[in-house]
């Protein structure tokens, strides 16, 4: 199979696992950093996850917030199920993330924007939030409630 012919998020696997002890990513802001396994083993956890709370291929992940190191997990595990991710500026006002999500209609939303609950609302759409933040609505509980029991290996 040609590359051109495979998905995106089978080619971020094969690339992580081809080199598990690089450094993926670094925080700038605390100097902490991560290494391809440990961001491919949270990516495949939270696809799990995501695939548990009904998201499908084709579905919908808006993702927004500052530069952390949790950021890009949605990311790559919205790749590795085949969903389109609508990344989302932190500087959008009310008005714009509505008019966006309106278009895009997102099935999952991981955020720091407290703008997102409020435009779901408004366009009575069923858009779960996720946070970044500690909380009832955090990425930590998402993951809690979804994680599988058994351990699957991830297809």
């Amino acid at each position: 199979m040609e590359v051109r012919d495979r998905p995106l998020g089978h080619l971020f696997f094969e690339h992580m696992l081809n080199r598990p002890n690089a450094i993926c990513q670094i925080d700038a802001a605390t100097g902490k950093s991560e290494t391809n396994a440990s961001v491919l083993s949270r990516s495949i956890r939270l696809a799990r996850c995501l695939r548990q709370f009904g998201a499908k291929p084709g579905d919908v992940l808006a993702l927004n917030g500052k530069n952390h190191l949790d950021l890009h997990i949605p990311y790559y595990a919205a790749l590795l199920n085949g969903m389109p991710i609508v990344g989302v500026d932190p500087m959008l006002k009310f008005e714009e993330i509505k008019k966006l999500f309106k278009l895009t209609t997102p099935k999952i939303a991981f955020c720091q924007c407290e703008h997102f609950t409020e435009a779901v609302a408004e366009l009575g759409l069923d858009t779960r939030i996720v946070t970044f933040t500690d909380g009832k609505y955090s990425m930590e509980n998402f993951i809690r409630e979804f994680d599988e029991k058994d351990r699957k290996e991830f297809r």
